[in-house]
């Protein structure tokens, strides 16, 4: 798996302990990182519920536009409480979409703290090279 050919190419570089915990940091970072795509899964299937409905609540709303020109009494009521409906599943929108900014900030931590992990492991890198170096020039 490309886990256990990230941790193999780590070891290369690193001790057993600090393979150790290179692995057990990348399989946590791994496990938040699925339960972030099922919770992101979950959001976009209750967007996407919540666009067919207002797709719905516009074609109602069209016909119902339409019907008004010949009932405008009945239908200017009708109207007005379709509105609402609308206004509200549109409220509701707003309020689904909240968590999708929170896991768009916990994405960004996500990424800062790869890269940083990833500049930390570069630099440690060209520090075992560069003892390598030296080690082979006194002997």
């Amino acid at each position: 798996s490309r886990m256990s050919e990230a941790v193999s190419k780590l070891r290369e570089g690193l001790g057993d302990q600090d393979a150790l915990l290179t692995r057990e940091y990348l399989e946590s970072l791994e496990r938040d990182s699925q339960v972030l795509a099922a919770e992101v899964s979950k959001l976009m299937h209750t967007l996407q519920s919540s666009l067919h409905t207002l797709s719905a609540f516009t074609m109602r709303d069209m016909t119902a536009l339409k019907v008004s020109t010949d009932t405008v009494s009945d239908t200017a009521e009708d109207a007005v409480r379709q509105m609402h409906e609308f206004l509200n599943k549109v409220q509701q929108l707003d309020r689904d979409m909240k968590p999708m900014y929170l896991m768009a900030s916990q994405v960004k931590d996500i990424k800062r703290i790869l890269d940083t992990f990833e500049t930390q492991m570069t630099k440690l890198e060209k520090k075992r090279a560069a003892e390598e170096r030296e080690r082979g020039h006194h002997h």
